[in-house]
């Protein structure tokens, strides 16, 4: 086999494919965990899922409802941080910020995307969270139940 082709060697198509293909052996892994806990265990599993759904559907309502304001927030940011800055910028540019105005505004959509999409992901990092130590505890859990009771002191 060649170098090229073997797992962990790169090539000049595979760019952005290493974070998807890890994201998706994570997900993979975390749901062969989810398959082997007990019934009680799922049920959790899946109250957390319903939950985090519900929060993820809530957020999106709420960015969707707030997505003006913070825009314009930002650009009065923006906008307040270029004017406080005037004194280095040539004449033709102050007479005409046209340019300026269209930077600051496509800037201002996109940190206003990004903090929103943030949010979305923390959300899903901490249902993602909320199952695995789910997971964890049931694994303490059993493994418990298999060790003796060691604290016991031994009969005569």
């Amino acid at each position: 086999m060649s170098e090229d082709t073997k797992s962990g060697g790169g090539s000049a198509n595979s760019g952005g494919r290493a974070a998807m293909s890890e994201a998706f052996n994570r997900e993979n892994d975390l749901a062969q965990q989810i398959a082997t806990l007990s019934p009680e265990g799922k049920r959790k599993v899946e109250m957390v899922r319903e939950l985090s759904s519900e929060r993820l559907d809530a957020e999106k309502r709420a960015q969707q409802r707030s997505n003006g304001f913070r825009l314009m927030r930002t650009k009065v940011e923006l906008l307040e941080n270029y004017i406080r800055d005037q004194s280095d910028r040539p004449p033709e540019v102050r007479a005409n910020p046209t340019q300026d105005l269209v930077i600051i505004n496509e800037q201002a959509e996109r940190m206003v995307a990004e903090r929103e999409a943030f949010y979305l992901r923390t959300i899903e990092r901490e249902a993602e969270a909320n199952i695995r130590q789910i997971i964890a505890s049931e694994r303490q859990g059993q493994d418990r139940s298999r060790q003796p009771d060691h604290d016991r002191e031994p009969e005569r």
